[in-house]
């Protein structure tokens, strides 16, 4: 396997991405992000991280969202957890 080499920058901006792609949408990555997220997550800034709570905390709120809840809520309690 290659070594990708990129700034860390491109990196929150590719998790951010991929985040967002797989929250709005049924898919089969969204178990596949969240585990990277999760491997990955001391490795984004404080505010990348905000970011993300934030959107799963607006999406679980939503009438709308039902896609993947337990994966989705799973994210965002282990990211609370790490608060504490």
């Amino acid at each position: 396997m290659a070594l990708i080499i990129m700034s860390h920058a491109e990196f929150e901006i590719l998790c951010i991405n991929s985040f967002r792609y797989a929250i709005s949408r049924k898919t089969y990555t969204v178990q596949e992000t969240c585990q990277i997220l999760k491997n990955h997550i001391h490795k984004l800034s404080i505010k990348t991280v905000g970011l993300i709570k934030t959107e799963i905390q607006k999406a679980l709120e939503s009438e709308r969202f039902v896609y993947d809840r337990k994966e989705w809520q799973n994210l965002f309690d282990f990211i609370v957890s790490r608060e504490t």
